[in-house]
């Protein structure tokens, strides 16, 4: 099982925690919580107390399924219609079916949803891992590395790059990396090798620097 990304705010899959007790310690408590209510809410509040199975019904069908959360459902309307008959009030109309079936879709519908978002979760959270792992290694290499558009654009660039050519970072945004060839028809081959393979990774290249008298490889 995945591990819930605890420090991700916006993320859902925090409430599926990872661990196999405490999810089963939620779902006993949330259930237990639900038929203490039923059992001692004054008859005035019942229906309320009642409708709070949502609650561990919504969480049962999220942990462990939709369609174990729709049994665990039908298990406490049968524990909450015993305890309303036992207290002597009256159950209620038809209307309640209908919310019953509503429930039951909703469950199924987050059941179904849970695992979707687990793995979309997954993808996501091993995306910004290589990222993590790709700026770290962009960053951190000894040697000067850029990325550029066909246009000339710098897209990236790592500190190593900007110490070697004698501009900053935010300097070499705004120049034309054909500018910075020591010799441009280097860039005009690499240019030609792109149309055909739209890509081209891995090239050294002879660039100048702000000090006419050096050249860096």
């Amino acid at each position: 099982m995945a591990k819930a990304d605890y420090h991700n705010p916006d993320s859902l899959e925090r409430l599926h925690v990872s661990s196999f007790r405490v999810r089963l310690a939620i779902t006993v408590v949330l259930w237990v919580a639900f038929l203490i209510a039923s059992a001692t809410a004054p008859a005035d509040i019942l229906m309320g107390a009642q409708a709070t199975i949502v609650v561990p019904a919504l969480a049962t069908a999220w942990f462990w399924g939709g369609w174990i959360g729709v049994g665990a459902l039908g298990l406490g309307i049968g524990a909450s219609r015993v305890i309303r008959s036992i207290r002597d009030i009256p159950l209620e109309d038809g209307n309640f079916l209908i919310g019953v079936a509503a429930l039951g879709l909703v469950l199924l519908l987050v059941g179904r949803a849970r695992p979707i978002t687990l793995e979309n979760f997954r993808k996501r959270t091993a995306m910004e891992e290589a990222e993590r792992r790709y700026r770290s290694l962009f960053e951190r290499v000894p040697v000067g590395v850029f990325k550029t558009t066909p246009s000339g654009r710098f897209i990236e660039v790592n500190q190593r790059f900007a110490d070697m050519t004698g501009y900053t970072i935010e300097e070499l945004r705004e120049k034309d990396a054909a500018d910075l060839y020591y010799d441009p028809t280097e860039r005009l081959a690499a240019m030609d090798v792109y149309e055909r393979e739209s890509e081209r990774v891995g090239d050294e290249v002879r660039v100048t620097c702000t000090d006419p008298g050096t050249l860096n490889d």
